[in-house]
């Protein structure tokens, strides 16, 4: 019996822990594309883009250090080459700056669904 418990506990323990990585990862996720979309509304406005790009920046930092530990680098890698073009292409005046932010985008929610548990993918 005591095994028996002791198996629902740690089940119990890996569940809370992926429940609670997907709902971070979701938070972060929906806050990334946030930035990311007052940044591309900035520029297409032709409003102070820099001052966006800047708080898009440091959230990316932080983005990276706390969902480095649940998803594929080489995902975080792209958006990391993304975001740090960013600056370059704004002082281009470059169409570019506009797909970098759609790849960023893209790259959050291909990560998303990677994470996310999948019935055809666990059997």
């Amino acid at each position: 019996m005591k095994r028996l418990n002791l198996c629902i506990s740690i089940l119990a323990v890996i569940i809370i822990l992926s429940i609670c990585s997907l709902l971070i990862l979701k938070k972060s996720n929906e806050k990334l594309c946030e930035l990311v979309d007052k940044t591309s509304e900035a520029y297409e406005n032709n409003l102070d883009t820099e001052e966006y790009l800047d708080e898009l920046q440091d959230y990316w930092k932080k983005y990276y250090t706390r969902i480095s530990y649940v998803a594929d680098s080489d995902l975080l890698n792209d958006i990391s080459r993304s975001v740090s073009r960013l600056p370059v292409l704004l002082e281009q005046n470059s169409d570019d700056f506009l797909t970098e932010l759609a790849t960023v985008r893209n790259c959050a929610a291909l990560i998303f669904n990677s994470q996310f548990p999948y019935i055809y993918a666990i059997f």
